[in-house]
């Protein structure tokens, strides 16, 4: 089987609101146009952050864009309205598969990775739309009948009994991955025993957390509007963007050394784009600490474990190779190729327009052996 591990589907401008009960829609997104043209997310009527449309491999066409809304020009970009069916529509994106070569694509919310950040201090505001687009999940993964695989998207804040009930309505329509953003839980590390039936429900109900880039990831940096104020334009900066990979690092390394992998041995996390050169060393450097410590302390920080903490890493996670990029060294791949997943990203700018064949054309030294897995087998195993 051939899974393309991280694709994006658009929202329609009102799907917030359209799948929210009538007492929540004051506070659904929907995506508008003001005078000059250009779209932007709105909670009723006031802006929540611009959008960008563009074409894979396009950068230039958002600054493009950019550009001319500074000049205070007409929006020279692609209406909302008028985007191509595949960025939106379930049945024209799997139309495409076939073509692609392609028998199931991941789908994670277009935008949800933007706002989740924006509204991260209004945590029933951002329940109502993950909600929503949860609910409209459930109907892409029907008419997708096996070829789609869209991602739910919840918050593990706040109280407990909300993401369970997300979590079933995503289970019994089929749905196995959940968007989140990893991190410290109500100000609890994730492997707090407060946080166990979390993990619990994931695996009963077969939902697997997914840690796809996200711009809350740089919550951990201390005072980060302060890293970001050289920048007005977008809340994406160089500094706290580059390290957002590391709240995943952070994550995993707490769920492997403090037992939760051990205790949970059918729970898994994927994670999309967030690279894949740091995997090697963190490993290494993971399980010399632990031994370190325990000898520091005269016993075993975690006596539950059975294996050093990297080894539940590499059983219990796949990363996603959202760009080729990601496998340059041959040595990342042949460390652990049953943790990685080819990714191609459409229809975002740097995601790839054919996205298997445009792939594998930059990509020629997989170990024929482990190529099945890399290309859709590792990631299978959690659809």
């Amino acid at each position: 089987m051939i899974v393309d591990g991280d694709g994006h589907l658009f929202e329609p401008a009102t799907m917030w609101r359209d799948y929210s009960p009538a007492a929540d829609r004051e506070r659904a997104l929907t995506v508008e146009s003001d005078s000059l043209g250009y779209p932007y997310m709105s909670i009723n009527g006031t802006s929540v952050d611009t959008v960008q449309i563009t074409w894979p491999g396009e950068f230039g066409e958002a600054g493009r864009v950019r550009n001319a809304q500074r000049a205070g020009l007409p929006y020279p970009g692609i209406p909302y309205a008028e985007m191509p069916e595949s960025y939106w529509n379930p049945s024209a994106r799997k139309g495409l598969l076939p073509g692609w070569g392609i028998d199931k694509c991941v789908l994670y919310p277009q935008s949800g990775f933007v706002w989740e950040y924006l509204l991260q201090d209004d945590l029933t505001t951002s329940r109502v739309n993950m909600a929503a687009w949860n609910r409209w999940a459930v109907e892409v993964a029907q008419e997708g009948a096996g070829a789609l695989a869209p991602v739910g998207h919840v918050s593990l804040q706040g109280d407990q009994e909300w993401i369970f009930q997300q979590l079933k309505l995503l289970s019994d329509g089929g749905v196995r991955m959940a968007m989140c953003a990893p991190g410290q839980i109500n100000g609890k590390r994730l492997s707090h025993p407060d946080n166990d039936p979390l993990w619990q429900a994931m695996v009963d109900l077969r939902v697997t957390p997914a840690w796809h880039v996200n711009f809350r990831m740089a919550g951990f940096m201390d005072n980060l509007p302060g890293w970001c104020d050289n920048d007005t334009d977008s809340f994406l900066k160089v500094v706290p963007g580059i390290f957002q990979g590391t709240a995943a690092q952070i994550a995993l390394v707490d769920l492997a050394a403090n037992g939760v992998f051990e205790r949970f041995p059918d729970f898994a996390v994927v994670l999309a784009e967030v690279g894949a050169a740091w995997l090697p060393p963190l490993l290494r450097r993971l399980d010399n600490l632990y031994e370190i410590q325990a000898s520091f302390h005269g016993r075993p920080l975690c006596p539950d474990l059975r294996m050093p903490p990297s080894e539940y890493i590499k059983r219990q996670a796949i990363i996603t190779c959202s760009f080729p990029a990601d496998t340059a060294d041959p040595a990342v791949l042949a460390l652990a190729p049953d943790n990685f997943a080819f990714g191609g990203d459409y229809p975002h700018p740097e995601g790839l327009a054919q996205p298997l064949a445009d792939y594998k054309a930059m990509v020629e030294f997989i170990d024929p052996a482990t190529e099945d897995g890399f290309y859709g087998d590792n990631l299978a195993r959690f659809l």
